[in-house]
């Protein structure tokens, strides 16, 4: 039993770890994890500023190894693999820099307006205009073009930094590639809120059920049901959280569950593409697919409902299918694998069943 299925506040009894031994049930890791946080602690100097301090911790981590990997956000993973991602990040050094006595704040960005951003939506433009394929003849992606090491993204996320210091100096989690490199970073976003560690941190069962229903053939529903309970105990304005729990309402057949998730992700609202296609998902009309795309033309799930799930006209709908199999193909996020396995109908419609074949058959090995 952790601390999360049955409070004890006991045993959170030192206010500078109370943030680590958070993360550490949120991940489902004992206290021993947050050992390993002290330690990280101990290598700090208290004499820096906030900032000097992230540097000294940025640091701690590139020369021990650590490195970027979307895919994990749970402590004891993260410890054990020497990688994590924003969210994972976030956590593990806010955590490290509260226990040094250092005030942290914490800011949701949702889709970030940087290079990568200007990369992607360049690279899709290009798309569009035909200048890799011409429209009447559209090539499609195998595995073997897909990036070693793909950095776009094609999908807004939302993504936690550090808020630093009296100036508010926002503090990239994630850039530990190069030693040189300036993590105090303040790009135009979507939207940008102010949070709480809790609130932060109940993002990672959030994204514990976000992966059982990407990953799972038989997902869990009464599991990721309790998962989410939690995180909106920690955090009742999670938007993320709300849209998830209208999916295990709709799948349990819990109608009413699903009018009143609906309500709550309304009622939380926002003017970014994340929250218009939520509500496009959640059963909203086309016109808040609009929106979505008017703020982030290359959110490639909406674009593939707006332009091949929604296009009247075949060749269009044939064109934006390799227009959105490119992009996925260039995502560090998105999967063209299961891309390809998701919309078969699609694929198989628009260029035979054969063709599908070989496509899905070039991941196999």
């Amino acid at each position: 039993m952790t601390i999360i299925d049955k409070p004890q506040d006991k045993i959170i009894n030192q206010e500078g770890e109370r943030d680590a031994l958070l993360f550490a049930n949120l991940s489902g890791v004992g206290v021993e994890a947050v050992e390993d946080l002290k330690s990280m602690r101990a290598e700090i100097p208290d004499d820096l500023s906030p900032v000097e301090q992230a540097h000294a911790f940025r640091h701690r981590l590139i020369s021990s190894g650590f490195v970027y990997d979307h895919r994990t956000f749970e402590l004891g993973e993260m410890l054990a693999k020497k990688n994590g991602n924003c969210l994972g990040y976030a956590l593990l050094m806010g955590s490290v820099l509260e226990m040094a006595g250092t005030p942290v704040g914490y800011e949701l960005i949702t889709n970030p307006k940087d290079a990568v951003y200007e990369y992607e939506l360049d690279l899709f433009q290009q798309l569009q205009r035909g200048e890799h394929f011409e429209f009447d003849r559209p090539v499609l992606p195998e595995a073997d073009d897909i990036p070693t090491t793909p950095f776009c993204r094609f999908v807004p996320l939302e993504h936690p930094t550090l808020v630093l210091g009296s100036e508010r100096a926002r503090f990239e989690t994630t850039s530990l590639d190069e030693e040189g490199e300036n993590p105090v970073w303040a790009p135009d976003a979507e939207r940008s809120i102010d949070v709480t560690f809790s609130e932060l941190a109940s993002n990672v069962l959030v994204d514990k059920v976000k992966v059982s229903v990407d990953l799972s053939s038989q997902p869990d529903w009464a599991t990721m049901r309790k998962q989410i309970e939690v995180a909106l105990g920690l955090y009742p304005g999670n938007r993320e959280a709300w849209h998830y729990l209208w999916q295990v309402n709709k799948e349990q057949g819990d109608f009413d569950g699903m009018r009143h998730a609906l309500r709550r992700y309304e009622e939380i609202g926002g003017d970014d593409s994340r929250y218009y296609f939520g509500l496009y998902l959640m059963g909203a009309d086309e016109n808040v697919l609009d929106k979505a795309l008017e703020r982030c033309p290359a959110y490639m799930p909406a674009y593939v409902a707006k332009y091949v799930e929604l296009a009247e006209n075949p060749r269009d709908a044939k064109f934006s299918l390799a227009v959105a199999a490119w992009c996925i193909a260039n995502s560090g996020i998105l999967s063209l694998e299961k891309f390809y396995r998701g919309y078969a109908p699609y694929f198989e419609y628009y260029y035979g069943a054969e063709t599908h074949k070989k496509l899905v058959g070039s991941f196999a090995g």
